[in-house]
């Protein structure tokens, strides 16, 4: 479970890298918003993965090195653009961190986050209920069952 988690987080975060980059000569509210969809799809993941593993901080920013020093060779814009690129996806997975937080500090997994992480994030069910008995945390079954219908 652990090498695979570990890879699950290096596979959402290469791609947010890189696609960040292809944009970041545009302010993020130019890009399309499929875009900015499916690097905070692939950020959601990494985090809700990191936590899985016990990662208690944020941790992008460190991988956004690795992954740019990796790259570079072949992708030599990555490096000019290390600044922006960390900066978007610092504020991006802030937000994940924080959303994530929310319903930890309760204690239950809100139907509101089910249906963030299935609908707009693509997680799978199986993730979240590793993630959730990893906290300790219950998870709102029969509120989302209710209101499953309202999400689709």
């Amino acid at each position: 479970m652990t090498k695979v988690a570990i890879r699950l987080v290096a596979d959402q975060i290469r791609p947010a890298v890189h696609l960040t980059a292809d944009y970041s000569f545009k302010s993020p509210h130019q890009w399309p918003q499929y875009i900015q969809q499916l690097i905070q799809m692939w950020l959601m993941r990494s985090v809700l993965y990191s936590q899985i593993l016990g990662i208690e901080e944020p941790y992008v920013e460190l991988l956004i090195e690795k992954i740019v020093t990796w790259g570079e060779t072949f992708y030599p814009h990555l490096r000019q653009q290390q600044h922006e690129i960390a900066g978007y996806l610092k504020q991006k997975e802030s937000y994940c961190w924080n959303l994530l937080e929310d319903d930890r500090t309760k204690g239950i997994v809100s139907v509101y986050l089910l249906g963030q992480l299935f609908h707009t994030y693509h997680c799978y069910r199986q993730d979240v209920e590793r993630w959730a008995g990893k906290k300790g945390l219950t998870i709102d079954w029969e509120g989302y069952d209710r209101t499953l219908p309202d999400f689709d």
